[in-house]
């Protein structure tokens, strides 16, 4: 294996992930694949390994400037440790080949909905369901506990209202 690669591609998949967000299965599996010669099988078992560091180093960052709101991570965590499970035993169960498919189809699907419609899409299904018409703002009452002092904005961060509440959350860390 060529190591250059391979640091090449962790450069790259951690700064993505710091950048946008993504998981870098989106990047690993594709070049561990392609370039490394690697079975996905082997391809998606390395890449929810590297994911965990690179995940937590950009967590660590956004979560000091204020970029997390830990009641959503703690509403949405359990299901997602629970949902890899179950997909790490339906991968296995999959002919590579058929895996490989699925694996385009979800790149293909999330690529041309970001690419054309920038998530509109869900967030105007929210404000059907009765977030009063307001898709700047990700829903809060009956969904997400929260202080009455926070907003959680569809972009992905927080109003200035918020900068209290994350800092006496990092306070509860130190």
């Amino acid at each position: 294996m060529n190591i250059a690669l391979l640091v090449l591609l962790g450069l790259g998949a951690g700064f993505s992930s710091g950048l946008l967000g993504i998981g870098g299965g989106v990047i690993y599996v594709p070049v561990l694949m392609y370039l490394a010669g690697i079975p996905i099988h082997s391809a998606i078992g390395i890449s929810l390994a590297l994911i965990v560091p690179s995940a937590a180093a950009g967590f660590v960052k956004h979560y000091w400037v204020g970029n997390v709101h830990l009641p959503t991570v703690y509403i949405i965590a359990p299901a997602s440790i629970i949902g890899a499970v179950i997909g790490a035993y339906s991968s296995s169960a999959l002919p590579a080949d058929l895996l490989k498919k699925v694996f385009g189809i979800c790149l293909i699907i999330i690529g041309v909905n970001t690419a054309f419609f920038g998530g509109q899409a869900s967030m105007d299904s929210v404000a059907e369901e009765g977030s009063e018409g307001d898709v700047s703002t990700f829903p809060q009452d009956d969904v997400l506990p929260r202080d009455s002092d926070t907003e959680y904005t569809a972009a992905g961060g927080f109003s200035q209202d918020s900068a209290p509440r994350a800092e006496e959350e990092r306070d509860h860390l130190t």
